[in-house]
C-alpha cells in the first residue's frame, strides 16, 4: 500500500503553502506519489526545481477552470509533456491574463459597493495565477470578512453583488489543449460538477482520458458510480484531495491509500 494525491495547490495559484512547505507536509503524512495542479500554472514544474525526499515522486500537473456548469467543471492536465510544450504554456499564459482581467472587474464592483480594495493589494498575494481566493484573502485581512468562505458567500459567488462571470475557456478547448500537448485530461471533482453519464460520454468524445473518482466531497455511492463509469468508458480513475492549505476553505488534507499497481498505467501515461 502507498499514499497518493493527484490534486494539490500551492501559493503559485490559490494555495496557502509554498511548494517546499507542501512537500514537507506530504512527506510527514507519508505520501509517496503526488501532483501539484495549480490553476493555469505549471510554475512549480518549470521554474522551481524541488528537492524531493527519497521515495517520493511528483507528477507534473495543472488545473484549468472552464466557464461551464457553474464554474465547477474543471479539467486537470497531467504529464511531463505539458511542461515541455511551448504552445500549451502560451495557452496557460492567456488563461492567466483572462483571470487577471476578471479580478480587476471583481475589484471594480467591490469598490462600487464601498470597499477599499485595490488590485495592487490583491496581486501581492498572487505569485502567478490571480483569482477569487486572493480577493477573498484581501477582504479577510482588511477585516471586511472573517474567512475566504464568507467572502465567497457574501460577494464572489454567482448571484452575489460583486460576481463576474468566468472568462475561462470552454471545456472542449481545455481538453483539447491538454491532449494536443501530449497530456492526459482528467475531469476534476465530477460529483461537485454534477456530471452524469450522458455528460461524461460527451466529454470522453472530446478526448477526456480520466476522472477523479476519489474525492473528499464524493459520497461512497458517487465514488462507486464514477469508478464504474471509468471502467465503462476506458478512463483512468484518479484520486485527489484538492488541498489548498490552512485558512483556504479547502484545508482538509486527505491522502488516499491504494495498492501501487492501481495507478501504474496512469503513471506510465503521464511520465
Amino acid at each position: 500500500m502507498a499514499k497518493f494525491d493527484f490534486h494539490l495547490h500551492t501559493t503559485y495559484s490559490d494555495g496557502t503553502l509554498a511548494p517546499e512547505e507542501l512537500i514537507r507536509r506530504l512527506h510527514a503524512f507519508g505520501v509517496k506519489v503526488f501532483a501539484v495542479t495549480d490553476h493555469d500554472s505549471m510554475h512549480v514544474h518549470l521554474n522551481s526545481p524541488l528537492t524531493l525526499p527519497p521515495g517520493m515522486t511528483m507528477v507534473a500537473g495543472v488545473e484549468i477552470n472552464t466557464k461551464e456548469t457553474g464554474e465547477t467543471l474543471h479539467v486537470l492536465g497531467f504529464g511531463r509533456k505539458l511542461a515541455q510544450s511551448a504552445t500549451f504554456q502560451d495557452k496557460l499564459r492567456l488563461y492567466r491574463g483572462n483571470r487577471r482581467r476578471r479580478a480587476e472587474l471583481f475589484i471594480e464592483k467591490l469598490r462600487l459597493l464601498g470597499f477599499d480594495i485595490t488590485m495592487d493589494e490583491v496581486l501581492e498575494r498572487a505569485q502567478e495565477t490571480v483569482g477569487r481566493p486572493a480577493i477573498a484573502d484581501t477582504l479577510r485581512d482588511k477585516g471586511i470578512v472573517k474567512s475566504r468562505t464568507e467572502a465567497f458567500t457574501r460577494f464572489l459567488l454567482k448571484g452575489k453583488a460583486a460576481y463576474v462571470p468566468s472568462l475561462g475557456p470552454d471545456v472542449a478547448e481545455a481538453i483539447e489543449a491538454v491532449v494536443q500537448a501530449g497530456g492526459v485530461a482528467v475531469l476534476a471533482h465530477p460529483g461537485v460538477a454534477r456530471i452524469n453519464d450522458e455528460r461524461l460520454s460527451s466529454l470522453v468524445a472530446l478526448g477526456l482520458g480520466g476522472i477523479e473518482a476519489h474525492y473528499p466531497m464524493h459520497s461512497s455511492n458517487q465514488t462507486r458510480d464514477y469508478l464504474s463509469a471509468a471502467r465503462k468508458h476506458g478512463l483512468f480513475a484518479t484520486c485527489g484531495s484538492d488541498f489548498h492549505g490552512p485558512l483556504s476553505g479547502h484545508d482538509e488534507f486527505v491522502a488516499f491509500d491504494f495498492e501501487e499497481r492501481m495507478f501504474a498505467k496512469f503513471l506510465e501515461a503521464v511520465a
